[in-house]
């Protein structure tokens, strides 16, 4: 018995270093959005925050086509489509073990899948989606992850307001990784200030190109005036 509540209480202090290391990491990446002034920047910085110091394999960010923003869990999906390459997704960025330095994926066709795969699930549900084991089906995927060291992975949607801009997804080495209920909301909340930091910094540089075009054509009627 008092072995056991030895054991305990240092169990929960393990999850409170844990959940701290989160916190502070998400913390971190705040900081960056207050002061990146570029997207793919912004999301690079945060996807290497994000995979270190913990058990996450890889974090892959995918930025979906505009057009594909805002359809909603009444549309099917097909997947044999996805897997022939006719997917949503415009961009992405990731980072993490098995990203590589170069950025290039190790087991490369087993992690796109499944990739596309979570991106679809936010895509068309904008909840979070949590897999213990894998995404796939097919036991053929299945394997390929597993030998890749994957043991659970989630996705969150990268929501503002109506519209899902992106996909924030995590690739775990422990199966219970996803257990915690505060992991799966501060990752959520994580993914919607990443949409809210994207979609102000593209408002803010359409104003600078406006402002720039407003410049240069009343440039233009002054000179056209003095001839």
């Amino acid at each position: 018995p008092v072995l056991d509540l030895f054991s305990t209480q240092l169990q929960m202090e393990a999850r409170a270093q844990y959940q701290y290391g989160l916190l502070r990491t998400i913390s971190q990446i705040n900081q960056l959005i207050m002061r990146n002034n570029q997207s793919v920047s912004l999301l690079e910085q945060s996807c290497q925050l994000l995979s270190q110091g913990r058990d996450y394999g890889l974090v892959w960010i995918s930025l979906f086509d505009g057009s594909k923003a805002q359809r909603g869990d009444n549309e099917d999906l097909d997947v044999k489509e996805l897997r022939k390459g006719n997917s949503p997704l415009q961009a992405d960025v990731k980072a993490g073990p098995l990203a590589g330095k170069s950025g290039a994926l190790k087991d490369e066709q087993y992690l796109t899948a499944a990739q596309t795969v979570l991106s679809e699930s936010v895509l068309a549900t904008r909840r979070p989606s949590v897999f213990k084991e894998t995404p796939l089906a097919n036991p053929f995927w299945q394997s390929g992850l597993h030998k890749a060291g994957i043991s659970a992975c989630a996705a969150f949607p990268m929501r503002h307001e109506a519209s899902t801009i992106g996909a924030l997804c995590v690739y775990a080495t422990r199966t219970d990784i996803f257990d915690n209920p505060d992991e799966i909301s501060l990752l959520q909340e994580l993914a919607d200030d990443l949409a809210y930091a994207l979609i102000s910094l593209e408002a803010r540089q359409q104003q600078a190109f406006l402002s720039t075009a407003a410049e240069t054509m009343r440039d233009g009627l002054i000179i056209t005036d003095l001839h």
